[in-house]
């Protein structure tokens, strides 16, 4: 799948590979017996999954049922995610080699697919302020068995602290109804964004009497390097300036070169016009 920045491409409903992955396990589970032998899938926190695979048994006589489910399910996901992700692909491939001695009983494979079923994945909240910003989301980043135990990672976000929390909460419980334990990390600090910062006007002024032009002024819904720095500086008037990034956390990332040397005679004009 395309994957992307579990920030900036939260809303754009790209499919996540462990949910996919998991409505399909959860599809052949409800027709045959199922056990689950090897799971993983995603990389980093904050990039959405492209990617998951599962080694599964299931009774050597259903396989033309399992391969008619996986091709019903495929058409239906193809449905859905028509303009996100057209290429999206489920394969199913008999497995050779490898100890699955320690698959997972029926009753717990269809457990670790209902936890994947409730895991929240995607935006949670919109901003009330900002017409189209998100405002509280979650990434589904992680999946992986190891020492016989499934691990996951999440990644929460959000402008409001309790909202990020609460969220946060909502993840946690859903992991001790599953009967695992959850630990949450600290993150990092939301950074509210001030339309009225004095510094914010100045670079306006700048960037026009140097392109030309207005500048596009966003906030965008990811981690920035501001949000520690403020934290701990209350008041600080702050911004975020950068070259022009496409596709972020993803294999299509690019950067518009162009746009690295406007930021640098930016900051430069900007710099001089502060002193």
């Amino acid at each position: 799948m395309k994957g992307g920045h579990s920030g900036i491409d939260i809303a754009l409903e790209k499919a996540n590979a462990i949910k996919v992955l998991g409505r399909v396990m959860n599809e052949i589970a409800v027709n045959m017996d199922l056990r689950l032998a090897h799971l993983q899938g995603g990389s980093a926190h904050n990039a959405i999954p492209r990617d998951s695979e599962a080694v599964v048994l299931f009774p050597e006589a259903a396989w033309e049922q399992a391969k008619d489910i996986v091709a019903g399910m495929v058409q239906t996901l193809k449905a859905e995610f028509v303009n996100t992700d057209p290429d999206l692909h489920v394969d199913l491939e008999q497995y050779v080699g490898g100890d699955v001695d320690q698959a997972a009983t029926t009753a717990e494979t269809i457990k670790a697919v209902d936890f994947i079923a409730a895991m929240p994945h995607g935006v949670d909240a919109m901003s009330t302020d900002i017409a189209g910003l998100v405002e509280t989301s979650n990434n589904f980043a992680n999946i992986k068995i190891e020492d016989n135990t499934i691990k996951v990672l999440t990644s929460q976000r959000s402008s409001v602290v309790s909202r990020l929390k609460a969220l946060t909460n909502r993840i946690e419980a859903v992991a001790k109804i599953a009967g695992g334990d959850a630990v949450s990390g600290d993150g990092y600090p939301p950074w509210q964004p001030n339309m009225e910062s004095l510094l914010l006007a100045r670079a306006k002024e700048v960037y026009k009497k140097q392109f030309g032009k207005d500048p596009v002024v966003e906030v965008i819904h990811a981690g920035l390097e501001c949000g520690i720095i403020g934290d701990k500086n209350p008041g600080m008037d702050m911004l975020s300036i950068g070259p022009t990034l496409k596709y972020p956390h993803s294999p299509d990332e690019k950067i518009h070169v162009g746009t690295i040397g406007m930021v640098w005679d930016f900051i430069c004009q900007l710099m001089l016009e502060l002193k």
